[in-house]
């Protein structure tokens, strides 16, 4: 994980030799979701009205990955006498306790694809005492004045925005971290207890998330803080607080905790998610990740993160503190395409030199957007006004300012949203591997670039979708010419237009056969149209 403070105990690894009898945890992937009596056409049977008109707001349709898994599968799997802890529609598949002798009858089923192994022993009983097993390299627990609080907003002109309206209302941000000590009983949290709409623990399997680690709660103190201590960036936002971090130990089990976390908060409604764990070694060596696994591609999290995206969710990860560590890098799901990776800059807005650093291992942007996370203000467990270092504390910034976005334009897509926010970066022209895009502004998403979307365009786009390769523009006005059009994928890349025949009564054809499917913007001058390639 890439919590700021994260001690390795290398003594598990002890653990992790299974042995005939020996019951270790793993997933078990399904190759199909034939027969099951779900349906894309009743979704109310497995999400929520809430997740069903995020999906409309934003445009989602739903896809055969948000099915639950086949009942009967779990089913037999049970008969087998596997204990199935948790079900992944996103994943299609279960993460379960089981011992050699069981494992060898799962894979002889036929609709099982494959099966992983993710950590040693059962689910880890008992509450783990705040603090006991790790120390944080980057704190600085030195009391805070309110012009520091106030600077950790305006640098990303979070204070314009509270002053437009937008702080949240209406908005559930979920939260997955590794514990929320103190947010039940300390009265600077108790604002924020109030609108808890829904938590769990999924490294024990309990609704008890109280009594463990203390990091999360420092992060949802830089979302939610009211005014009378610490002013949060989305102070008025509804949260759902989830455990997936099992602190002593770190095996890939907990990259399926999140992801099935990820997946109560989509059903849950969830507008926004914003992560302070990042995966890329582990206390089993052999499951480590390489520096070309950060793609997007390749981890569990990376995958399930950009699936929420997907699914009308927008995802904002810390980069990760490994920029004096031999690694260096980003970690996941940081990587993942739709997914904001939020990097740490000083009071100065300079880098801090532990940010971890870009691009992703394809080459795309990484960090994406830059906040303060050096000498952040936030509220420890015990309820005292406290400074904290690390990107797990710049995350939470961007999360609120990324909700007030998402409030302050409520019918633009999730990549649009995104867009915005790159574009609103202090570095967006010239982003580099140390700072991404750069430091947000939300004065500058407020006359943004798409604004132009809700006005009438001069031109008309035909067919949209696009399912043949060619488009035909209909102008309104004259004076557009084919030259005057430009093609802006979701990343703010230009892509090549090839027209295909003359300017002739007002019609332009272009061929974007050329165009990987997705989501873009149709450009001349001021104007712009959504258009989807398939």
């Amino acid at each position: 994980m890439n919590l700021n403070h994260k001690i390795l105990t290398a003594g598990f690894l002890l653990f992790a030799v299974s042995a005939f009898g020996q019951v270790n945890r793993y997933a078990i992937y399904f190759k199909d979701k034939t027969g099951t009596s779900f349906s894309l056409s009743r979704p109310e049977e497995f999400l929520s009205a809430r997740s069903i008109a995020r999906r409309a707001k934003r445009q989602v349709t739903l896809k055969t990955a948000d099915l639950p898994v086949n009942p009967e599968y779990v089913t037999q799997l049970k008969n087998l006498g596997v204990k199935v802890l948790f079900r992944s529609r996103w994943l299609n598949g279960v993460i379960a306790e089981a011992d050699a002798a069981g494992l060898s009858g799962i894979s002889a089923l036929s609709f099982v694809a494959s099966t992983e192994y993710l950590g040693p022993g059962s689910v880890p009983a008992g509450v783990q005492m705040e603090n006991s097993l790790r120390s944080d390299p980057f704190s600085d627990p030195v009391l805070s004045g309110k012009e520091e609080i106030a600077s950790q907003l305006s640098m990303v002109g979070i204070d314009d925005m509270h002053a437009d309206g937008f702080q949240g209302e209406g908005m559930l941000i979920a939260i997955m971290d590794s514990g929320f000590s103190g947010v039940n009983t300390t009265t600077d949290f108790s604002g924020i207890f109030s609108r808890v709409k829904d938590h769990y623990n999924f490294v024990n399997n309990r609704k008890d998330i109280f009594g463990y680690d203390s990091h999360g709660s420092h992060v949802l103190s830089i979302i939610g803080g009211n005014p009378t201590s610490l002013k949060g960036s989305a102070p008025k936002s509804d949260y759902l607080l989830y455990i997936t971090e099992h602190v002593p130990t770190e095996y890939r089990v907990e990259e399926l905790n999140w992801v099935i976390a990820a997946e109560r908060a989509d059903s849950a409604g969830a507008d926004v998610i914003n992560t302070s764990l990042g995966y890329y070694m582990f206390d089993d060596t052999s499951m480590n990740y390489s520096y070309a696994d950060m793609n997007g591609r390749t981890t569990k999290i990376s995958k399930a993160a950009q699936m929420a995206a997907e699914a009308g969710i927008l995802v904002v990860a810390s980069a990760g503190n490994e920029g004096n560590a031999n690694w260096q890098y980003i970690t996941a799901p940081s990587d993942a395409t739709d997914v904001l990776a939020a990097g740490a800059v000083d009071g100065a807005q300079l880098r801090a030199s532990f940010s971890s650093k870009g691009p992703s291992s394809d080459g795309r942007v990484k960090p994406d957007l830059m906040a303060l996370g050096l000498s952040t203000t936030l509220i420890g467990s015990s309820g005292s006004v406290q400074t904290g270092n690390g990107t797990s504390y710049s995350a939470p910034i961007v999360t609120g300012l990324a909700a007030g976005v998402l409030q302050a334009f409520p019918d633009l897509t999730i990549p649009e949203i995104l867009l915005k926010l790159r574009e609103s970066g202090s570095m967006y022209t010239q982003p580099d591997a140390l700072m991404g895009y750069g430091i947000p502004d939300y004065t500058r998403i407020r006359g943004g670039t798409i604004t132009s979307l809700k006005k009438e365009n001069k031109f008309e786009i035909f067919p949209n979708p696009v399912t043949s390769g060619f488009i035909r523009i209909k102008k309104s006005d004259s004076s557009v010419s084919p030259e005057n059009f430009k093609l802006i994928n979701m990343r703010g890349q230009s892509v090549e237009l090839k027209q295909t025949a003359s300017d002739v009564a007002n019609e332009i054809v272009f061929n974007v056969s050329h165009c990987p499917a997705g989501l873009y913007l149709l450009q001349a001058g001021e104007e712009a149209i959504r258009i989807v390639i398939k």
